[in-house]
This record gives C-alpha cells, sequence and structure tokens, in this order.
C-alpha cells in the first residue's frame, strides 16, 4: 500500500511570516543563479556549494507548499545566511581557488577538515563565519548548548589541518571572516594563535543586537598574502613544452594521429608557451639528472632538427641537480600512474622545496589518493611534432 502524502494547513502562519519565507526563497533562488558563475568559471567546490543552496530553496519550497509542518524557527535559523555570506565571500575575490575542499590532517590521520575558501594558489585558508556576535560570545564563555563548536576548537582543527597542508612549502595563511562582527576576547584569542580577524571588533561589554551583516564584502583583501614562487622543478613535459614545434607556431596541421591533433587544435586555441613563460619568469630553474637524461633521450630519438636546437639552448639556461628525492615520494607504491622515475622527480623537488612544473597530472592525483600531496604548478602537455609534420596536413 503506498502511503499518502500529509500536507499542513500553511495558511495557519501569519502574513508576516509568509512574507518572509517568500523572501527566503528568493534570496535562494538570486544565490543559487550567483553560485552559478562560480560553476561556469570551473571553481573547484562550487557544484557542490550550489548543490547546498539548491537543497535549502526546496525544503523552504515544501515548507511553502504545505509538504513540511512551518515552524518559525526555519525563518531564522535556515543555513541561506551562512550561504549568502560564504558566496559573499567566495564571488569577490580574484584569486579564489575553490570552495568547500577537504583536506586530510595527515597520511595516516583520517580526520579531514572542508575549508570553506582557498585562494591565493592555496596559500590562503578562509573561515566563513555568520553567526551573530552575542552568539559566539555566549559560545565561546560555555554558556552554548551542549555539543556547539566553539571559534576556539574550529581554529585549532584550521591550525592543525594547514600545518599538514602546506603550499609551496609554506603553511597556508588563515583568516576568519565575521560577517556579523566579533567580540574583542575572541578577536584577541584567535589573533594570539595567529589567524587573521576580519569584520567588525567589538569591545566585550557592548551587546550586538543587530542580525545583519555587518562588514562590507567589496572591501575584504586577502592577496598580500600570497606566497612567491622563487625556486622551481621542471619535470620532463614542461621541457618538452618548452621545445616542442607545436607551442612555435608550428600546429596548424592535422597530423592523422588522434592525440597530436588534439594537442595541435588545443594549442590553437590555448597556447601552452606563454603560461609556462609567464610562470617561470624570475624564478630560477632546475631540474634533476633522471628529468635532463629522459629529456635528452627523447628528443634524440623523435626530435626535429629545430627541437634540438632549442633543447640545447634550454638546457643551458637551467641548472642540472643530482636525484635527491624525498622520503615520502620515494615511500609511494608503484602502480601504472605512480612510476619510478616520477617518484624521483617530484621527489627531488620536494626535497629541495621547489614547485615541480609538470603536465603529468595522473602522478599528482595518485599520490594524493595516498595522503601525499606534492606542490606543482599544472601545464597542459604538448609532444614533440617537427618530425610528423612532413606526414601532416596542413590546415
Amino acid at each position: 500500500m503506498f502511503s499518502r502524502l500529509r500536507y499542513y494547513n500553511i495558511s495557519m502562519a501569519s502574513s508576516e511570516q509568509l512574507e518572509k519565507l517568500g523572501d527566503r526563497i528568493k534570496t535562494a533562488d538570486e544565490l543559487q543563479k550567483r553560485a552559478s558563475e562560480l560553476v561556469k568559471k570551473q571553481v573547484k567546490g562550487a557544484t557542490k556549494l550550489s548543490t547546498k543552496i539548491r537543497a535549502e530553496s526546496k525544503f523552504l519550497e515544501k515548507v511553502q507548499s504545505g509538504k513540511i509542518e512551518f515552524k518559525d524557527d526555519y525563518l531564522s535559523s535556515t543555513n541561506l545566511t551562512s550561504l549568502e555570506a560564504f558566496v559573499s565571500v567566495a564571488e569577490r575575490n580574484p584569486t579564489l581557488d575553490s570552495v568547500l575542499e577537504t583536506f586530510r590532517f595527515s597520511r595516516d590521520d583520517e580526520r579531514t577538515l572542508c575549508v570553506d575558501i582557498v585562494c591565493g594558489n592555496g596559500s590562503v585558508w578562509v573561515k566563513v563565519v555568520a553567526r551573530n556576535a552575542n552568539a559566539l560570545l555566549t559560545v565561546y564563555e560555555g554558556r552554548g548548548c551542549f555539543g556547539e563548536k566553539s571559534i576556539e576548537s574550529q581554529a585549532e582543527l584550521y591550525l592543525e589541518a594547514a600545518a599538514a597542508n602546506p603550499t609551496n612549502f609554506n603553511t597556508p595563511t588563515i583568516y576568519f571572516v565575521f560577517c556579523k562582527g566579533v567580540h574583542r576576547k575572541i578577536a584577541d584569542s584567535l589573533e594570539f594563535r595567529g589567524i587573521s580577524v576580519k569584520g567588525p571588533v567589538f569591545d566585550d561589554s557592548i551587546e550586538i543586537k543587530t542580525d545583519h551583516f555587518l562588514i562590507k564584502f567589496e572591501d575584504l583583501d586577502f592577496s598580500g598574502t600570497i606566497q612567491d614562487i622563487s625556486f622551481v622543478n621542471l619535470d620532463v613535459t614542461a621541457l618538452l613544452c618548452l621545445v616542442s614545434n607545436l607551442c612555435h607556431g608550428h600546429n596548424h596541421f592535422d597530423y592523422h594521429i588522434n592525440v597530436l591533433s588534439q594537442q595541435a587544435s588545443d594549442e590553437r586555441q590555448s597556447p601552452v608557451l606563454p603560461k609556462l613563460q609567464k610562470f617561470l619568469t624570475g624564478k630560477r630553474l632546475h631540474a634533476c639528472e633522471t628529468a635532463v637524461k629522459s629529456f635528452q633521450e627523447i628528443v634524440e630519438t623523435i626530435g626535429g632538427e629545430r627541437e634540438k636546437e632549442r633543447a640545447e639552448e634550454i638546457l643551458r639556461k637551467i641548472a642540472t641537480i643530482p636525484d635527491q628525492p624525498s622520503k615520502r615520494a620515494m615511500l609511494l607504491q608503484d602502480s601504472g600512474k605512480i612510476s619510478h622515475r616520477s617518484k624521483i622527480i617530484f621527489g627531488t623537488g620536494d626535497s629541495l622545496k621547489a614547485v615541480t612544473v609538470t603536465a603529468n597530472i595522473g602522478f599528482v592525483r595518485a599520490a594524493a589518493q595516498h595522503g601525499e600531496k606534492f606542490d606543482v604548478f599544472i601545464h597542459e602537455a604538448r609532444a614533440l611534432t617537427e618530425t610528423k609534420e612532413t606526414e601532416a596536413s596542413k590546415i
């Protein structure tokens, strides 16, 4: 037998409550549109954020239609306030990397932390706090409900997770953004721990009655904390890009080989060399002996004359360093994506605290699945194509 759906009489709510409910649904719809812009920009985690907003919207719509019994608490305790603050901080961030990204504390630790916003190429973590300042103070002073997490406990989690997940070999800078303000004793406690506070800070004796956002989202700036990278480790893939004919204007060909024709098409639409040159400018370039040897073997085997000339030129500009892979890299078990060569190349960059420039996303992801995150700059792959041009069709 099918159970009959039960509908509640929404008319029992006051006209003011119904109006507020309608306003919350409109807010959800507007947030959904704003979150969709982050999805279009391919911000990591934006789809997850959009799903959360949609779930909140559907819940309120069910309340409005009478499928869920109306309660006044739904108007004040809805997650929409937090989501609105979240989107407002994220969408104005010019260096936004991801939202709602999960980090493990360590390789052998099953604990994880979902970081609200990551920006500055991973160098900045942001926690968005949308609770009323008085409510935060109540919990901080031990007068909150059982099980409520205090800001201090959340701060400790962020600090511990950040220490276990360095970016460019530096611990991420942590910001707590208080959208409705925060009292002085809480702000001082966080800053004592090394966490930067954004938002209005009030004297502890002041009772903050407003429940509106008090922060100017357009004034938020996290860019000053972004770490500069001065030392890079070139993978074989990066060296190949720097010398490939594809990256030097010879990409108007159909090679009759799917992978090469696709790379040529990609190169015409989005050239790799300008991105690489922009990242590498002003940095010290290094490659380990294994990477250089592999590169030279590939160039000698399939490289054309101009590609060989470029290879000799680039090797004169970079420093070749001995293989010195880190222990954690060498402890990774060999697999289809984790080769011995890759462990040496990425491990050498790791031990020297250098960012590895690579197109080998397979290794990066496989290592991450084993709890090992390597600092990398990812670029698209490009093969050596000069010797294939004689058999290709010009486009």
